[in-house]
């Protein structure tokens, strides 16, 4: 599958990025993609897209992101992709529903700052 996703409105010369994320739910044959286009260090204007993995069909989205690193969790009843912000060392999850579709805006989860100074 090749997609061509849409363009921001505007992309500044100082974020070269296109898709920085992504995972695949093999229930609904979904492939999630992160991009941070059009962001820039001021503003979150990145996009998740959720995808039909066999004709590259845009089939949900959410808006005013920037997340690059993304894991799906599966548990009895529930699908959860969590959603790793490019900012901050943040972690966001939103549910899915079982046709792979956003159930609600990302949420906070947990964070990752200050977990190496643990590591000794």
């Amino acid at each position: 599958m090749f997609k061509e996703l849409p363009v921001a409105d505007s992309i500044p010369n100082t974020n070269p990025y296109g898709i920085l994320g992504f995972a695949f739910l093999c229930e609904s044959n979904t492939l999630y993609v992160s991009t941070v286009q059009g962001s820039d260090r001021k503003t979150e204007k990145g996009m998740v897209y959720a995808l039909n993995a066999s004709t590259g069909e845009i089939t949900d989205e959410l808006k005013g992101h920037d997340f690059f690193g993304m894991g799906i969790s599966y548990s009895p009843g529930a699908r959860t992709l969590y959603l790793g912000s490019a900012r901050t060392g943040d972690v966001y999850a939103v549910i899915l529903s079982n046709d792979g579709k956003f159930k609600g805006a990302p949420a906070y989860s947990f964070s990752l700052n200050n977990l190496g100074a643990m590591i000794k």
